[in-house]
């Protein structure tokens, strides 16, 4: 099993590549998960909590990725309502 320190340094290391109807958005898993732990607290916030049910409605971007990885990251349950 890796130590804390060395699962961060992956992270900020490692380049991400999301395809979408919009240029390819790269970046690294930390920022991407940095992101993701904001959006989850700002959805804590707006009252959203383990077992609700969250609805999206989005393109399929590196954002509608982290939305939906903060939905479940909370215990929530992501619905995308995409055509």
């Amino acid at each position: 099993m890796p130590e804390a320190d060395e699962v961060q340094a992956a992270l900020n290391v490692r380049e991400t590549g999301v395809e979408a109807e919009e240029p390819v958005h790269r970046g690294c898993y930390g920022a991407t998960a940095e992101r993701v732990r904001q959006l989850a607290g700002a959805l804590r916030t707006l009252g959203v909590r383990a077992g609700d049910r969250v609805a999206t409605l989005g393109c399929s971007t590196h954002r509608h990725l982290e939305v939906l990885y903060a939905v479940s990251g909370i215990g929530a349950i992501g619905h995308t309502v995409n055509q």
